[in-house]
């Protein structure tokens, strides 16, 4: 590093974190490489592979200066830059605290993802459930009307052998009904008479 960019990268004025040294070895790079991906993309508002491929390569080194990578990707975070490099420097710290090399809030965000997830799966399969059973409901209804109008058709819709209301009418008797002689009159005769 030339003497002028040391200079700039020793005024820095870090967080109390930046004292702290992480060793590399002891983080799961690709874990980490995730997450730098996503926070870069949410930054810039687009992905850009030189900047997280950058990124990736700052963390190359064993003990790497959180300084320096501050200073490294001002030009292309600007603004967000010491944020970005505080969480990362955060994350870093975690991850080598832990014995999978992930950070403890890595794995929480995770938990609560498979959490939400696991809710949300059971939501669905309890609206497919609610569904099934209303269009089981409605399928049973429709099979209770279709079985009524069949009934109707087949004896009528007073449910009488003739279908004419609730009087019942020997097999030998005829229904003649008369426009004639006025709407619903009913003129029934024996098969006795129809025949002297």
């Amino acid at each position: 590093m030339p003497d002028v960019d040391q200079k700039v990268v020793r005024a820095i004025k870090g967080p109390p974190e930046y004292s702290k040294k992480v060793d590399m070895q002891k983080v799961n790079l690709e874990v980490m490489k995730q997450w730098i991906s996503k926070r870069v993309i949410e930054i810039l508002g687009t992905e850009d592979d030189v900047v997280i491929d950058y990124t990736f390569g700052l963390l190359e080194e064993r003990f790497p200066d959180p300084k320096y990578i501050q200073y490294q990707l001002t030009g292309f975070l600007e603004k967000d830059t010491p944020a970005f490099c505080k969480q990362l420097w955060n994350l870093l710290l975690s991850a080598q605290d832990s014995k999978s090399g992930v950070p403890q809030e890595l794995l929480e965000q995770k938990k609560e993802e498979l959490r939400q997830e696991k809710a949300e799966n059971e939501r669905a399969v309890e609206e497919a459930r609610r569904k099934r059973e209303e269009e089981e409901a409605k399928s049973r209804q429709l099979d209770e009307i279709r079985q009524r109008e069949r009934e109707e058709r087949r004896f009528g819709r007073g449910g009488g052998a003739a279908g004419r209301g609730d009087v019942d009418i020997a097999p030998e008797t005829t229904i003649i009904t008369g426009e004639d002689m006025g709407v619903g009159i009913i003129l029934l005769l024996e098969a006795a008479v129809v025949d002297g």
